[in-house]
């Protein structure tokens, strides 16, 4: 970076309030503390889980281990991505919460370096400075509390994002905390504190009113965002937060070591800018909101693509209260041989079951099939094989009935449960009016007697089932249970289910054009749900969908002669029905081509 783009960025921050900066930061800043990066760590993570030399390749290759950042956002545009939280969702279902522990320990460091002490000192010297980190580590803490040993450090809890309004929040849990001077370490910590590492933990902290007002208002409020060591891959909560804010100034550091590629872009810049990363894409959409709402986004916003380090020491450290050089720049932790000791209690048996799932939670299934059908018969694997062979296996599911049967004759099982959600998935294929009564008696038995975690999925079976038989408001009741279930559970992928099946039997029943905006508004977010979660078949099922009630809207509109609201809601159907055929394209697969329907009239 040359010196006079320098000069013209810190003249540009100058002219920002530095006691209303707010910073949002990422893995990125405590890489020079050793700990990794979240596609550094699942790198490591997978070749420890992996049960063979294929296997680590493929799975290496869906999780984009060895990407760049370009090629990860291809990754996710097209559906061949595996995230960090589903790998970790995959391992913490199948080992105890000990074990758990354990592993999340790799990210308790006690090595702050000049980042974690500049933003220690921001907080120390201004009352009003906000901190929003996605870290699990406590470096800031340790900062704060060597700077001032009688605050409270962070605030991790929800009650504690709706009582403060300044300080350092950590949106996704963490590895210690403080009270009252005294450390609570991982073993001790509530589930609620516990890092946000897995999908159905971002799913908690996604469906967060408390978590998501205190972002907005602090974003929207400061007289600065900074963003700095955040990749934007949080799509989730953060990032869908984020998008839906309009900060009066933004500035994202990407760190970039080699000085040739270092440029400062402004949102105007951006807009225009054929470069695709999950960053630029948020730049891009925070940009056009800007334009729209009247702002300027050439002076609003700024990218800067650069050596972090020197925003510290060079822009940054004049705002704060302390001399940088007083404080370490690297420091070494053994995050690797943490984790290596971590794979050593985790048996054969376990790496392949981890395995498997991580290939169905990437939808390759015969991957997950190859990998079970070897392993001994036992509850675990017997459960996830079911799940694979009722996608797979042809009519009659002969194979899947006899292993759900197996399956339901333990009562005490944890798995007793999973077997009747299996049958009833078996005789509901069936079709028929026996096979569906038998269905919902398998569905009946589950909910009256089981977790909330398999409740949301009988309630969704139970929605499906009471569609065939044509009873479409009580379907759409039990979706709504389903949709209120899996938002308790944070299960973000029943959550789009849910809400998909309650706008097609709201659809059904519409009898006027009111019922279909409450159809729409709940298609609309399946829609933007199965975009986050990667599921590009289903999505484009929402898109299809999507296309046919705007049809019935425009037919409600064009009966009331509002001839106009008609044609806007047929334009929205052609372009719902072209997003749809577009996402089938881009797969390359004559399956999902042949699921459009096209007929928009």
């Amino acid at each position: 970076m040359i010196n006079s783009d320098l000069n013209d960025l810190t003249e540009w921050i100058s002219e920002k309030d530095p006691s209303n900066f707010c910073f949002l930061v990422g893995a990125g800043i405590s890489i020079k503390s050793g700990l990794p990066t979240g596609v550094k760590f699942i790198a490591s993570l997978i070749n420890i889980i992996s049960s063979s030399t294929e296997d680590n390749q493929k799975l290496h290759n869906i999780a984009g281990s060895n990407s760049t950042p370009e090629e990860i956002f291809s990754k996710v545009e097209n559906h061949k991505f595996l995230r960090f939280e589903s790998l970790m969702a995959c391992i913490r279902r199948y080992i105890d919460d000990k074990s758990y522990r354990s592993l999340l320990d790799c990210f308790t460091c006690e090595n702050p370096t000049k980042a974690h002490w500049l933003l220690a000192s921001f907080l120390d010297k201004y009352s009003k400075q906000i901190v929003l980190t996605t870290n699990f580590d406590t470096l800031i803490e340790q900062a704060r509390l060597s700077i001032n040993p009688k605050i409270n450090p962070a605030f991790i809890s929800e009650d504690e994002h709706l009582s403060y309004e300044h300080g350092l929040f950590k949106l996704h849990g963490t590895v210690a905390r403080w009270r009252e001077g005294k450390i609570i370490n991982l073993n001790e910590l509530n589930s609620e504190d516990l890092p946000a590492a897995s999908l159905d933990d971002l799913g908690r902290i996604r469906n967060s009113e408390r978590r998501r007002t205190r972002f907005i208002n602090s974003v929207s409020n400061a007289s600065l965002l900074i963003i700095a060591g955040y990749s934007g891959s949080d799509v989730f909560d953060v990032i869908a937060w984020l998008k839906g804010t309009s900060p009066k100034a933004i500035l994202w550091i990407e760190h970039e070591e080699n000085e040739a590629n270092n440029e400062i872009l402004n949102g105007q810049d951006i807009i225009n800018l054929k470069k695709r990363t999950l960053s630029i894409e948020t730049l891009r959409t925070i940009s056009e909101k800007i334009f729209r709402s009247g702002g300027d986004p050439k002076t609003q916003m700024k990218y800067v693509r650069v050596n972090t380090d020197i925003i510290w020491n060079k822009v940054l450290v004049k705002y704060s209260n302390i001399y940088l050089d007083n404080y370490p720049d690297t420091a070494t932790y053994s995050w690797e041989d943490k984790l290596q000791n971590w794979g050593k209690k985790i048996n054969k048996n376990q790496r392949n079951i981890i395995t498997a799932a991580s290939y169905f939670e990437a939808a390759q299934y015969e991957d997950t099939i190859r990998i079970l059908k070897p392993l001994k018969s036992d509850p675990i694997r017997d459960s996830l094989l079911a799940q694979v062979l009722l996608i797979k296996e042809g009519k009659p599911w002969k194979k899947t009935l006899l292993i759900a049967n197996d399956l339901v004759k333990n009562v005490e099982s944890k798995f007793y449960n999973q077997g009747y959600l299996i049958k009833s998935k078996i005789f509901h294929r069936r079709r028929g009016k026996n096979n569906r009564e038998l269905a919902l008696s398998f569905i009946e038995n589950v909910i009256s007697h089981t977790s909330s975690i398999d409740r949301v999925e009988a309630f969704f079976i139970k929605a499906q089932l009471l569609r065939d038989a044509v009873k479409h408001t009580k379907a759409a009741e039990a979706a709504l249970n389903a949709y209120k279930t899996s938002k308790v559970e944070g299960n973000l992928l029943f959550e789009a289910s849910a809400l998909h099946e309650r706008a097609k039997n709201l659809d059904r029943t519409a009898s006027k054009y009111n019922d279909i905006y409450e159809a729409l508004e709940n298609i609309n977010e399946a829609i933007i749900l199965r975009k986050q979660l990667v599921l590009p078949k289903d999505l484009i099922n929402g898109l299809n969908v999507r296309c046919v009630m705007l049809q019935h809207l425009a037919d409600f509109l064009f009966l009331e002669g509002n001839i106009e609201k008609a044609k806007e809601a047929l334009k929205e159907a052609f372009l719902s029905a072209q997003e749809a055929n577009k996402k089938a394209e881009v797969l390359q697969s004559e399956w999902e081509k042949d699921e459009i329907n096209l007929n928009i009239g």
